[in-house]
């Protein structure tokens, strides 16, 4: 009696598990996308189901749960897992990625020509950086080189309109005086005695004026121009 109670549940968690069973179906792709033939699938249910795939297909019958279903063909493998919550058909396609050989060496190889590419490009941004600092240097130095010379004309022509407006303010007091002392001069202009000196040596290098001694005291005199 004891042993038919024992089958009898037994029977019962299967025919429990039937009726809630789902199917988890797919197919085993290469790399390229190709079917893999006669790959061993194997799912990591209780008891562990195993099958060989023809043309890549694969079905198993599951319980709900949690499954891990596993490919393998020629030394490679793949593996996935999956969750059964409900009854029904899941899909779960198998694709071969280590089928590509020596992957991590390509990919290595791809970053070193970055990187040399990289290198190349700092390089050639330096030498172009280099080259546009050193153009706005001579820019500049060539600026202020002109700013210098235009400052120096234009310090000698201010210079010489200064001399001229001297001049011409010494013209002027002669006209008014005729004759006077250098002294004179010296007392009623806002020059000092050597510009007086001066300005007085060219107005008489240019024939404008006539110094006289007389004694101590030199007396300028305006030059009268000759009527032609």
């Amino acid at each position: 009696m004891e042993r038919f109670y024992w089958f009898g549940g037994i029977l019962f968690l299967i025919l429990s598990s039937l009726a809630s069973a789902a199917t988890i179906e797919g197919i085993v792709y290469d790399f390229d996308l190709a079917r893999i033939d006669n790959a061993v699938v194997t799912v990591n249910s209780t008891p562990v189901q195993t099958m060989v795939a023809e043309d890549g297909r694969y079905s198993f019958q599951v319980a709900l749960g949690q499954y891990l279903i596993n490919a393998s063909s020629n030394g490679r493998s793949e593996s996935q897992d999956i969750e059964i919550s409900s009854e029904g058909v899941f899909r779960l396609d198998l694709i071969f990625f280590d089928e590509v050989v020596n992957e991590e060496e390509l990919v290595e190889d791809v970053e070193v020509v970055e990187f040399e590419g990289d290198e190349e490009v700092k390089q050639s941004r330096f030498s172009l950086l280099m080259t546009v600092m050193m153009i706005v240097w001579l820019g500049i130095i060539a600026f202020l080189i002109f700013l210098s010379r235009i400052n120096k004309k234009s310090k000698k022509v201010l210079d010489a309109l200064e001399d001229d407006n001297e001049k011409l303010l010494l013209v002027q007091y002669l006209k008014k005086h005729r004759r006077v002392t250098q002294k004179q001069i010296r007392s009623n202009m806002p020059f000092s005695e050597s510009k007086v000196s001066m300005i007085i040596s060219e107005l008489e290098n240019e024939g404008r004026v006539r110094k006289i001694k007389k004694g101590r005291a030199n007396i300028v005199v305006l030059v009268k121009k000759k009527k032609s």
